[in-house]
């Protein structure tokens, strides 16, 4: 394996457990406490299984960090120390165990972005989300072809089960672009299931990712020449967002602008986010620096009670001004990696495409760190198989044909 000092090639029985046990995770995501005790299971097997490859590889593979790999940990190392700083500032016996699971939860990302991938490995995993795709249109014909907020029988929330398939069509254009005949049409077949899933669901934030995602692969030339320019726009925008939404709320054209998502999609542009930041962002400003602990996640300063619904916002509560900029750091390192890598394989320039789409979708919901598990880890995947992906292993195969 080449560069097999600096990367991670997971042997063809793991990468089954691997794919396993992500599916598995998405039962933490149901409404009965049985299957939602089996998806905490499988998640925190998942790290173990993540962080001990991680340790195993360079204690006993001589796996070597360097670059802007090393980069990318040395951040998570300082983003560990924000969260381990606000943990004793902020102390709480019940937070504990949920600090040590993020920490090994970062340990899990960045094993993501060393594994080295190629075209089979991928599209297995495609086919195996393929599958899950066509249970649940099964579970979705018996529902009697629901047109609106399907969440599925087990699932306790339609945007739960749109962010997931989205996270699918990630694999299952990457198996429609290295598979060929019977199998390009099955690909083919079930991302059309995909969407029409998709759809059902009503998740208007995954209609928007879905639209960015091919804005982005039209715009992917312009994108990589101007990366530093775009990121800091891209990154701009989601920081000022919440504070734009919550004004235009309250102003004649929010109004306008509600009336029409109104007649349009039958729900309002304003369902109550505005009302939840406006909240929140008064208890940011009373830690800035250290921010309230890994527990807090809006809940406790909400009436009535939800969470802070976006990722960046989120970063500033728990963590104050400091982690955020640290995680902003992270994001544009792993940014910057995969435009590295974008000139040698498609499935970098699909990861990037997604990146882009993944980072709006962070201004409406919580999915990259510990309040969705289950769902962050499939968003980080995407993000990181581009990394390190191994097409020429493809190339090889086709000339052999």
């Amino acid at each position: 394996m080449s560069n097999q000092n600096q990367t991670i090639k997971l042997h063809p029985v793991v990468q089954v457990v691997l794919f396993c046990l992500l599916i598995l995770n998405f039962l933490h995501l149901t409404k009965y406490d049985p299957l939602f005790n089996v998806g905490l299971s499988s998640i925190n097997i998942t790290l173990a299984l993540l962080c001990g490859t991680l340790v195993y590889y360079v204690l006993w593979n001589r796996l070597s960090i360097n670059g802007p790999v090393r980069n990318i940990m040395i951040t998570f190392i300082i983003l560990s120390f924000f969260q381990t700083i606000s943990y004793v500032i902020n102390i709480d016996d019940n937070s504990m165990q949920e600090l040590l699971r993020l920490l090994l939860y970062f340990g899990l990302i960045l094993t993501f972005i060393l594994i080295k991938w190629d075209s089979e490995s991928l599209t297995k995993f495609g086919h195996f989300l393929s599958v899950l795709v066509l249970l649940i249109l099964i579970d979705w014909v018996s529902s009697g072809y629901q047109t609106h907020l399907f969440k599925g029988s087990l699932l306790r929330h339609p945007n739960a089960l749109a962010v997931l398939l989205f996270t699918f069509l990630y694999f299952q254009i990457l198996s429609i672009r290295f598979t060929v005949g019977f199998q390009r049409v099955y690909f083919i077949y079930t991302l059309m299931v995909n969407l029409l899933l998709i759809y059902s669901t009503g998740s208007r934030s995954i209609f928007l990712s879905i639209f960015l995602v091919f804005i982005s692969a039209l715009l992917l030339k312009y994108i990589k020449k101007f990366y530093r320019l775009f990121f800091l726009i891209l990154i701009s925008f989601s920081l000022v967002f919440f504070y734009l939404f919550v004004k235009l709320s309250d102003m004649k054209i929010g109004h306008t602008l509600n009336s029409i998502s109104l007649n349009l999609l039958d729900k309002p542009l304003f369902n109550g986010r505005q009302k939840v930041w406006s909240q929140i962002w008064p208890h940011v400003t009373e830690s800035p620096l250290v921010g309230h602990g890994v527990e807090v996640d809006g809940r406790q300063f909400t009436n009535p009670v939800f969470t802070a619904h976006n990722q960046y916002l989120q970063m500033a509560l728990e963590v104050g001004v400091l982690g955020l900029a640290v995680f902003l750091v992270l994001l544009f390192l792993i940014w910057k990696l995969l435009i590295i890598s974008a000139d040698k394989n498609f499935a970098a320039n699909l990861s990037i495409s997604f990146f882009v789409a993944i980072l709006i979708y962070e201004n409406f919901e919580l999915t990259l760190f510990q309040n969705n598990y289950e769902i962050g880890m499939m968003q980080w995947l995407v993000i990181t198989s581009g990394i390190y992906f191994n097409q020429s292993s493809y190339r090889k195969k086709q000339k052999s044909i």
